[in-house]
């Protein structure tokens, strides 16, 4: 069995989300244990494309953001005057 490291403990809630939704009956033995248990193939490959699929799902909502502070950036810029010539 494996213990968790730094890197493991920030995905630890996706892990467990997966465990909870797929997890196997030694699994749910082994975690009861305090052990860690291997993940199997599906279970890797569920939380692959969770993970990729939050983080296209991060990337957009950030593409959103920036494209919104763009246009309202553009619009303020429309409304305001320039500088004036100088008397």
């Amino acid at each position: 069995m494996t213990r968790l490291t730094g890197a493991d403990q920030r995905s630890a809630p996706v892990t467990g989300l997966i465990h909870l939704f797929t997890g196997t009956q030694v699994q749910w033995l082994l975690i009861r244990m305090g052990r860690v248990p291997q993940p199997t193939q599906a279970q890797v490959h569920t939380f692959t494309s969770l993970t990729w699929g939050l983080l296209v799902l991060d990337a957009l909502l950030g593409v959103a953001v920036l494209r919104g502070r763009w246009r309202e950036a553009l619009a303020l810029e429309r409304v305001q005057p320039g500088p004036g010539p100088s008397p």
